[in-house]
């Protein structure tokens, strides 16, 4: 019996599927790689978003709380320091604690620190701060407290938001 297949021809043939699969599966893995990666970018923007807000919004209680009158920005616009109305006595509004707020650069990091004077407490309110762009101004009585944030080494994710408190007392 004589056999018209040539055995050269099963390696010409699986050469051809070979290509054809890397032609169909190629573009469906770099698309699928992009969608990821575009998911992670998304992903830290929102979570840097979120924490600049949560941030933001209690340096702002704390800064209509305070006593106006005892405001004070130090050390180039990278502290604010303040003291709370802890309470009103009928005649007069009685000293609380004295608190700072300080954009500080800690082992290479940005940070955002809260320090209650008077008791000597201290903690982090947030990571990932661009110190060089934070920065807090006094417009009038108002209080303009700007917090930049960037996604540790990856400088592509930079983010900047402002906001104007002015006290209540």
């Amino acid at each position: 019996m004589i056999s018209s297949r040539r055995s050269g021809a099963l390696m010409i043939e699986l050469g051809i599927y070979l290509g054809v699969f890397v032609v169909l599966v190629g573009p469906l893995s770099y698309a699928i790689l992009q969608s990821t990666r575009t998911h992670e970018e998304n992903d830290t923007m929102t979570k840097l978003s979120e924490r600049c807000r949560v941030v933001l919004f209690r340096m702002a209680g704390d800064v209509r709380a305070c006593q106006g009158d005892t405001l004070t920005i130090i050390n180039n616009q990278a502290s604010l320091r303040f003291t709370e109305a802890d309470a009103f006595d009928g005649t007069a509004i009685v000293d609380g604690s004295e608190i700072q707020y300080d954009f500080v650069t800690q082992n290479g990091a940005g940070l955002l620190r809260r320090s209650d004077l008077t008791s000597g407490d201290s903690s982090t309110l947030c990571e990932w701060v661009d110190v060089a762009n934070s920065s807090f101004q006094q417009n009038g009585d108002a209080i303009t407290i700007t917090l930049a944030l960037t996604a540790g080494d990856r400088t592509v994710f930079d983010l900047t938001r402002s906001l104007t408190v002015m006290p209540r007392n």
